[in-house]
């Protein structure tokens, strides 16, 4: 067994990935797969040596969680793992057969999703497609690796299966203390003037007429060559990135949709400190997603409003090492359920290198979230465009909608970026009319008492009221989790944690369970079948239905 060598603290976007897995694991959220198409064949001894030899190499691969009956949950490195590397053989079927196979595969694999609490949160997969013909997957959590770090860690294993000798990786811990050194009061008093005043209303999209097939959706759209290079053409001049004009765009959509002039949305940013040695070449989870605000000002010609959506990104540089519940604050419990992640990390096979044995002749990542929508942008040849949504929740015709119409704004930046914001039209036919999200009142009933008692525990204090809320109080994403496992274990029933964070008073929190109870068995089925559990579960919820429930519960 493996001895812990090190434990220390979340980085900042590791626990709200953390918190969202452990959530919806069954999903395969934040499950990453790296598909690479070589040409030759490994030597299976070699290969294997030169995985083990990177899980070796960096912490990150030896990493695992530790959150149960903790208040803030730790990762540990142990001294060794073992990378599982699986080979198999599709010689035999033809190349539809072949497809078929590895898209099953790929979303099996997904679902199947890591035990957090065990190292090596990666596994290899070499299907065999023909002779010298090979597509290996590399499956990783995202909790341990950000999408920079995917080139560098597939050079190093080139370089190890080469025979290489690798200088001494950085440790991920450096990382943690920087984030952990920051001023954390500043930080929260800079996120409390940049989201004050919002609504925090969010974005409630049209769920599909029939179950979905898949749990995830995923589509694409891209300019064209020329059409990027127009737009790039009108950025350069005026000094805005083209992630400024995708998360503009972005943030047009959203107001447009929910017929709001000032919306929120999740901005995925790559935190590596030039303080630390060796920043960009440093393996591990350094990505972080923060707000962004953005004020849609109709009469502001659209140059000038992506100077001030720039300017205000870069505002955030100094706050970049917050967690995503400490720049909410108080409104931690309403979330973020779209985000713009603009990719610039290099996905050239050339730069990895060729080996006598075989070369890499493409590379694919897979990548999935948890939240409602998630746009995925890469400037490559062309500037091209991901969207990843929870078919669950979604239309996929409404994604497609979007998309376009995202598209569409892209070029009418490029074309007219003098043009005023608000004469921006959209062109899709798909309505926007998205209906805002409306929170449910919270009722000011009464508390029960056994919520009442559960909250008393994991907040650690000695009253709590009808009117308190979770969020306030000091709960966060993490506890929430404990949450729901004890009201499981006192009620039997199962509360969603959307639904946690939805009725965040303690009245609200009440009045949901006792409907559970009212109008539905529990979600969970009983762990025995023997009448002894059923009896005992049986009794909870007459005492839930014959209690008298107290507005203050000591």
């Amino acid at each position: 067994m493996s001895k812990i060598t090190a434990a220390y603290p979340l980085a900042p976007g590791q626990a709200g990935i953390l918190f969202q897995s452990l959530g919806d694991g069954a999903n395969g959220a934040y499950v990453i797969q790296i598909a690479l198409d070589i040409q030759g064949t490994p030597d299976l001894q070699t290969e294997r040596a030169s995985w083990d030899a990177l899980v070796a190499r960096h912490d990150v691969l030896r990493t695992a969680f530790v959150w149960k009956d903790r208040k803030q949950p730790l990762q540990v490195v142990g001294s060794h793992a073992r990378a599982k590397l699986s080979v198999i053989d599709l010689g035999d079927l033809d190349a539809d057969a072949q497809s078929a196979r590895l898209d099953a595969w790929l979303a099996a694999d997904r679902s199947a999703g890591f035990d957090l609490s065990h190292a090596p949160l990666l596994r290899i997969t070499r299907f065999q497609r023909g002779k010298d013909r090979h597509r290996i997957i590399v499956t990783f959590h995202h909790a341990i690796l950000d999408g920079w770090s995917i080139p560098l860690l597939l050079q190093d294993w080139i370089a190890l299966y080469s025979g290489q000798t690798l200088p001494t990786a950085p440790a991920f811990r450096d990382y943690v203390a920087w984030a952990q050194s920051q001023d954390r009061t500043a930080a929260q008093e800079f996120w409390h003037d940049h989201l004050a005043g919002h609504s925090h209303r969010v974005l409630r999209l049209p769920a599909p007429d029939m179950p979905p097939t898949s749990p995830r959706g995923d589509l694409s759209a891209a300019l064209t060559h020329d059409e990027t290079r127009a737009l790039t053409a009108s950025l350069l001049p005026l000094g805005l990135t083209m992630a400024t004009a995708v998360q503009g765009a972005w943030a047009l959509l959203l107001a447009r949709a929910t017929g709001e002039d000032d919306v929120i949305y999740g901005l995925a940013r790559s935190v590596r400190p030039v303080s630390l040695t060796s920043a960009d070449r440093r393996v591990g989870m350094y990505l972080n997603t923060l707000p962004m605000r953005a004020r849609i000002p109709a009469q502001t010609p659209l140059h000038l409003w992506l100077a001030d959506l720039q300017a205000a990104t870069y505002a955030q540089v100094r706050h970049e090492a917050s967690t995503l519940a400490d720049a909410l604050g108080g409104h931690a419990q309403h979330g973020l359920n779209t985000a713009v992640v603009f990719e610039n990390y290099p996905r050239d096979p050339a730069l990895l290198g060729r080996l006598d044995d075989f070369s890499v002749r493409h590379i694919e990542v897979f990548e999935q979230t948890s939240l409602d929508l998630t746009l995925f942008a890469v400037h490559e040849n062309g500037l091209v465009l991901r969207l990843l949504f929870d078919a669950r929740t979604t239309d996929a015709g409404f994604a497609k909608g979007l998309l376009q119409d995202l598209r569409h704004i892209l070029c009418k930046m490029g074309d007219t970026p003098a043009m005023l914001v608000g004469d921006i039209a959209i062109a899709s036919r798909v309505p926007l009319a998205a209906i805002p999200a409306r929170h449910p009142p919270s009722p000011n009933g009464p508390a029960l008492p056994e919520v009442a008692a559960i909250w008393r525990a994991l907040l650690e204090l000695p009253a709590v009221s009808g009117t308190d809320n979770f969020f306030d109080l000091g709960g966060d994403s993490l506890l929430t989790l404990s949450l729901q496992d004890r009201i499981r274990v006192a009620l039997g029933v199962e509360v969603e944690i959307p639904d946690l964070f939805r009725h965040a008073t303690l009245s609200a929190q009440s009045a949901h369970v006792q409907r559970l109870f009212d109008n539905a068995t529990p979600a969970l089925p009983p762990r025995s079948n023997n009448t002894g559990h059923r009896t005992r579960l049986h009794h909870r919820r007459a005492l839930l239905k014959a209690k008298e429930p107290t507005q203050n519960a000591q």
